[in-house]
C-alpha cells in the first residue's frame, strides 16, 4: 500500500476507534494535509519557487514538505469568544500553456492521485480551464486547476471546532 494510503488508515483507525486524543487527531489532519499538499505541489513538475499564495506570498514549500505547514483560517463563530476552524491553503503558478497542455497536467495529476489511492472527481471544464479533485474520508478537499494562464492548487479541512489553536 503507497505512503499516503497507510498514513490514511492509521488517521482513520485512531479517529473511528475513539481511542485518539483531540491533540493526536489534530496532529494527524495536520500531516495529512501537509502530505496531500506536497504531493499535489511535487506532482505539478512545477518548480517550488514559482508557486505564490493567495496573498501573493511565496511558497512555504520547506514547511510543507517537514509537515510542520498549519495555515489555520478561522471559519464559524460559535459564541463565547471561540471559533470553528479551518486548515486552508491556495497556490497560484503563472503558465503559458496550450490547450494540449492542460488536459496533459490535468491527466498527470489524476494519475498521480489515483496512484496513491485515491478516487479522483471532474470539477469544472470550460474555456480551457480544466479542474479536478479529491476528497478524504478525514475530510480534506484537494483541488487542482489548469488554465493558458495559470496553475492553482486549493486544500481545506472541513470547519470544526476540534482545531481550535487554544486547545494545542
Amino acid at each position: 500500500m503507497k505512503k499516503f494510503g497507510v498514513t490514511l488508515s492509521a488517521v482513520l483507525l485512531m479517529v473511528l476507534s475513539g481511542c485518539a486524543s483531540a491533540e493526536e487527531k489534530r496532529k494527524e489532519l495536520r500531516q495529512e494535509f501537509n502530505s496531500l499538499y506536497k504531493l499535489t505541489i511535487d506532482g505539478t513538475g512545477t518548480a517550488h519557487s514559482n508557486f505564490t499564495t493567495d496573498a501573493s506570498e511565496p511558497l512555504e514549500y520547506h514547511s510543507i514538505a517537514s509537515g510542520t505547514y498549519q495555515p489555520l483560517q478561522a471559519c464559524d463563530y460559535i459564541g463565547n469568544g471561540k471559533n470553528k476552524w479551518v486548515l486552508k491553503a491556495f497556490v497560484v503558478a503563472p503558465k503559458s500553456l496550450t490547450s494540449q497542455e492542460v488536459s496533459e497536467r490535468i491527466d498527470h495529476m489524476r494519475q498521480v492521485w489515483m496512484d496513491q489511492g485515491l478516487e479522483v472527481r471532474n470539477v469544472a471544464g470550460a474555456n480551457e480551464m480544466a479542474q479536478i479533485a479529491v476528497d478524504t474520508d478525514s475530510g480534506l478537499t484537494m483541488g487542482y486547476s489548469v488554465s493558458p494562464t495559470n496553475e492553482t492548487i486549493n486544500i481545506s479541512s472541513t470547519c470544526t471546532a476540534d482545531l481550535d489553536p487554544d486547545k494545542q
